[in-house]
């Protein structure tokens, strides 16, 4: 009898420690899993600030393309005014000539000339100042959709010397192709879908597309696998409503392989070079 109480003591003691560490247990799962939610609503509020700062830019490179075009005009404008002064100033140098016999005449004609040239003068600092106070708005916000491909994509993007955004997906956030394919994987139509994403809310740029191989096979082979990836990819964004005549392709083959890379898979890549319009590049690659 004593025996069975001992037995029926340990069973009770053994069942509350059990119960005990399974209470812990819910415990610790409820207080992860609340955390996990707060993480998770945190991410969303940053997407969403992201997105929002990516409409703002977009809308202020808008109103700077705008204000590129008045000021276009404002330069045409004042491109009749110089015709109208130099024909004015050849008027006046006609009538000093015929007038050279009288002083006081040929004094007037030149304080006329003295007063065309500061016009010109002024005219051309005023349009500097224009011009200059333009590539400085559009140096800034190339810059913020600079930041928002970063974000978005988690490719690197750089900004060169001219104003252009450059977007090169090399090492992370990759374009890849599987040997001797030329077909998208399903990673890349993500990231590309991403890209898209941005582009069709921007306004003024050209995309040239660059495709690439590792070195096994023929030259000529690689040179016609490249350029069947780079077309690839232009066939997605004009699929997904980008403008056909902004797009742009060519093939590097085997010549362009990333420095310093030994799994030569990283080579069977596309590169996309995203470039302001507005500024007049050499021509070369295929399809503008």
């Amino acid at each position: 009898m004593r025996s069975s109480r001992i037995w029926i003591v340990i069973v009770f003691l053994l069942g509350s420690g059990l119960l005990a560490w399974v209470w812990n247990q819910k415990v610790e799962a409820e207080r992860a899993l609340s955390q996990a939610r707060s993480e998770l609503t945190a991410a969303e509020r940053r997407i969403t600030s992201l997105q929002h700062d990516l409409e703002v830019s977009s809308n202020e490179l808008s109103e700077c393309m705008e204000d590129l075009e008045a000021t276009r005009g404002d330069m045409s404008l004042c491109a009749g005014e110089l015709r109208d002064l130099r024909e004015r100033t050849s008027a006046l140098q006609a009538e000093v000539e015929r007038l050279s016999a009288s002083v006081e005449e040929l004094e007037a004609a030149r304080v006329q000339l003295e007063e065309a040239n500061t016009q010109l003068e002024e005219r051309r600092r005023m349009l500097e100042d224009a011009i200059g106070d333009m590539e400085n708005r559009r140096r800034v916000e190339t810059e913020r959709m600079t930041e928002a491909f970063e974000t978005i994509t988690g490719a690197e993007a750089l900004s060169t010397t001219l104003g252009t955004v450059l977007l090169i997906l090399d090492r992370q956030g990759s374009i890849l192709f599987e040997f001797d394919e030329s077909d998208l994987t399903a990673e890349s139509r993500e990231l590309l879908g991403k890209i898209c994403g941005v582009l069709l809310v921007s306004v003024g740029y050209n995309i040239k597309i660059h495709g690439h191989t590792d070195e096994i096979g023929t030259r000529d082979y690689n040179q016609g696998l490249s350029e069947s990836r780079a077309r690839a990819v232009r066939d997605y964004f004009e699929s997904a409503g980008l403008p056909a005549e902004r797009l742009a392709w060519q093939g590097h083959g085997e010549d362009s392989p990333l420095p310093g890379i030994s799994d030569r898979a990283l080579n069977r890549r596309v590169e996309i070079e995203i470039t302001d319009s507005l500024v007049t590049y050499p021509s070369g690659p295929q399809g503008l």
